[in-house]
């Protein structure tokens, strides 16, 4: 049951205790005790149901630079580290993966256009995999980055792969770092990489796309979508009569012409 909503795994235990009563009382079992222990909340499902915050225009800026400030105090192979955090943190704006999605991609699951479309492949650890539609400019910064530093760019080539082991950077590798621009930027504890997912999704919602077509193309559920960012729908349905324009994490409100046809340009 990794993955699963805490409220999922105990519903179904409890389903799986009623169905043992019901087998002993009708006596096809001795024996209906069923200890079964509910297994710890994963990460990534406990990400899905807690409010994150999302980050601001300003707030973004503000990493990027301290990102770039990063690369260029480093040196020698630290350069290519941040680099990969820079490209990390952007595609995440980009795509709005979860960071165990992220990590775990490698060159054979992307396809891009000429255009700039990138189509990936995404291992979900609750449903498998998804496809995964969005405009990039990151790629081929991460292709360029690794061929610079001899990295083989294989198929089965990690798009964060260590230059010196050439196995994949850690999922902590990338959280450390990122704590450490978080706190150079004044930014606490309550901000997380994850916020960068909930950034996308709030972009999405304030570009006007279909929830339905968000959540599809994030592997999540519109349900989900409705839960945890109705203030952030509200808010926009909101803005969208009282105001002519406003701008909201950099979008304009009078600029509407997104529709369901080209929600892959979602960035």
């Amino acid at each position: 049951m990794q993955g699963y909503k805490q409220s999922s795994i105990k519903l179904e235990i409890k389903i799986i205790k009623e169905f043992a009563n019901y087998l002993q009382k009708n006596g096809f079992i001795k024996d209906a005790t069923c200890n079964l222990p509910i297994p710890r909340m994963t990460h990534e499902a406990k990400e899905e149901e807690e409010n994150e915050k999302a980050f601001n225009e300003e707030q973004i800026v503000l990493m990027r630079t301290e990102l770039h400030k990063q690369i260029a105090d480093a040196e020698g192979v630290e350069v290519y580290k941040w680099k990969q955090v820079l490209q990390y943190f952007e595609l995440m704006l980009e795509g709005g993966f979860r960071t165990d999605e992220l990590v775990h991609v490698e060159w054979r699951d992307i396809q891009m256009k000429a255009n700039g479309e990138c189509l990936m492949d995404v291992r979900i650890f609750k449903t498998g995999r998804r496809n995964s539609v969005f405009i990039s400019k990151t790629i081929q910064l991460i292709r360029a980055s690794q061929e610079n530093k001899k990295v083989p760019v294989k198929k089965d080539t990690s798009l964060w792969t260590n230059p010196g082991t050439q196995k994949r950077w850690s999922k902590q590798f990338f959280t450390r770092r990122f704590r450490i621009v978080l706190g150079a930027v004044g930014l606490g504890k309550e901000f997380r990489h994850y916020g960068c997912r909930v950034t996308h999704i709030t972009r999405g919602i304030y570009k006007d796309f279909s929830t339905y077509l968000i959540a599809k193309n994030l592997g999540t559920s519109e349900g989900m979508i409705h839960r945890q960012y109705e203030n952030v729908i509200i808010e926009e349905q909101t803005m969208m009569r009282l105001q002519g324009q406003q701008k909201v994490l950099g979008f304009s409100w009078n600029d509407r012409k997104a529709s369901e046809q080209d929600f892959s340009l979602l960035v």
